[in-house]
């Protein structure tokens, strides 16, 4: 995190039972000891819940305290961090960004996946890293599956649970993102992020059961869906009713 960590120190000390807290672009400066950079005040991105330490050093100062960006607001010059995910130390943070770049075999396999099965749940067919222009200005980000005629765009999460069976708390940050970057999208897309099952040992949850319970409020009419790699199935997550 680096120039970062004041902000990291202030989010960790806050009492438990807080659950959000609001600053001001005044008030983070004053914690970091400089200004925020242009792109804090004129891009929405810049306050993207990314775990990537290349693209977002800044974000690993509030994810690994626990917190996530819930609301910015740009004009008034203000956010609000909500307390939703499993506090981590910094070291841990970069371990698991790592982890996901030198291994980028896995994601793409299970992408594939996801584009041979997809078309029998959607009834069409599926292009990998397709380029659509999303934010303002418009930007390029390659999203992993959308369909020809531009209906159908979702992006693909190839995560489990750690190994002792906790929640990979940084990943879901990343299923966060991904989100983000659908709720650009025009409402009348079917937006979807699909993620592989994976069983939790003791509780009987899938991952991406899991995700949907603790982060639905977030989806904004982004679907969730689970593939069984080893059946070769497709389920749409979703309420129990």
């Amino acid at each position: 995190m680096g120039k970062y960590d004041a902000l990291y120190d202030f989010l960790e000390r806050i009492p438990p039972d807080v659950e959000e807290d609001t600053l001001t672009f005044d008030e983070m400066e004053k914690i970091l000891g400089f200004k925020l950079p242009k792109s804090a005040h004129a891009y929405r991105q810049w306050w993207a819940n990314s775990t990537s330490p290349q693209q977002h050093p800044h974000a690993q100062s509030w994810l690994a305290a626990g917190w996530t960006v819930d609301t910015v607001n740009q004009q008034d010059k203000w956010v609000r961090f909500q307390r939703g995910i499993q506090r981590q130390s910094k070291s841990e943070v970069a371990r698991v960004s790592s982890e996901n770049r030198l291994n980028p075999g896995k994601g793409r396999q299970f992408q594939e996946k996801a584009a041979e099965l997809l078309p029998k749940h959607f009834q069409t067919e599926f292009q990998l890293d397709h380029p659509i222009a999303i934010g303002n200005p418009p930007k390029d980000h390659r999203f992993d599956l959308v369909s020809s005629d531009l209906r159908y765009i979702g992006e693909c999460k190839n995560y489990s649970w750690t190994k002792s069976g906790n929640v990979p708390s940084a990943k879901m940050g990343f299923v966060n993102e991904a989100v983000f970057y659908l709720s650009f999208l025009p409402k009348d897309t079917i937006r979807f992020v699909v993620m592989r099952k994976d069983v939790h040992p003791t509780r009987g949850e899938t991952l991406a059961d899991y995700y949907y319970r603790t982060y639905h409020h977030l989806l904004q009419g982004v679907l969730v869906l689970e593939i069984d790699v080893e059946n070769d199935t497709t389920r749409k997550i979703e309420d129990a009713l």
